[in-house]
């Protein structure tokens, strides 16, 4: 005898969610039961592509013995208490990224799964990828470079700055500068690497004709790369 099709609740009707409803049309063991948000317009909308109902609400969900897996897709903040408050209605999770926005809330939605005997898994499950690939390589090597939280990361992280200026200016003024790396000089722009406070650099713009100026956050693949650059951890 077949078993009975899973049955499905998501919870966050976002743009990620139409994909996921997509995914799950594709396995005939899973079945999509409804979906629900905080803006229902957006959920009946979601549902109405999907085939499937909506929930007025999330206690709604919870409530609803038919609902084995709760698909957690709500906004980051979002992401503890409602998987918490699914775990504790005795409902399976399966949550986007991240699981929680500190390791002790993560850690204590692991521990109650385990007490409660039910499944918890979250994004991104593509464990065989080339980022998470290399990462797990460099924790088997030892070359584990620092263990951060992502926004201490970007804090220390390097800016890229350009600077354009009414007329060229002496690089040297600048590369000489503490913290100033990969200087490029291109007619009256200059382009480099600002590492931690930016006072010097503004002080020394300052004193020329500044027409455009630009600071951008490195991304954090680039911040990643950084910590190895050289084939060894910086």
């Amino acid at each position: 005898m077949n078993n009975p099709p899973t049955t499905i609740a998501i919870i966050g009707c976002g743009n990620i969610a139409g994909p996921y409803t997509q995914d799950i049309a594709r396995h005939p063991h899973l079945r999509l039961k409804g979906v629900t948000d905080i803006d229902l317009a957006r959920a009946q909308a979601l549902a109405d592509k999907a085939g499937c109902a909506v929930y007025p609400s999330v206690e709604a969900i919870l409530a609803d013995p038919d609902v084995s897996v709760v698909v957690n897709l709500t906004i980051f903040e979002a992401h503890y208490e409602i998987t918490r408050r699914a775990l504790e209605a005795g409902k399976h999770v399966y949550s986007e990224k991240p699981l929680a926005l500190n390791v002790a809330d993560a850690q204590a939605l692991v521990a109650l799964a385990a007490e409660r005997g039910l499944r918890l898994g979250c994004s991104p499950f593509v464990h065989l990828g080339e980022a998470q690939q290399t990462a797990w390589k460099l924790i088997r090597d030892g070359r584990l470079a620092a263990v951060e939280d992502v926004h201490d990361l970007r804090a220390r992280a390097y800016r890229q700055v350009r600077i354009t200026f009414g007329a060229p200016v002496d690089a040297a003024e600048f590369s000489r500068l503490d913290g100033v790396t990969d200087l490029v000089a291109d007619g009256e722009t200059l382009r480099f690497r600002a590492h931690g406070d930016l006072d010097a650099i503004v002080k020394a713009a300052a004193r020329h004709p500044v027409i455009d100026m630009e600071l951008a956050e490195p991304r954090l693949e680039e911040i990643f790369v950084s910590y190895y650059a050289g084939g060894e951890p910086s």
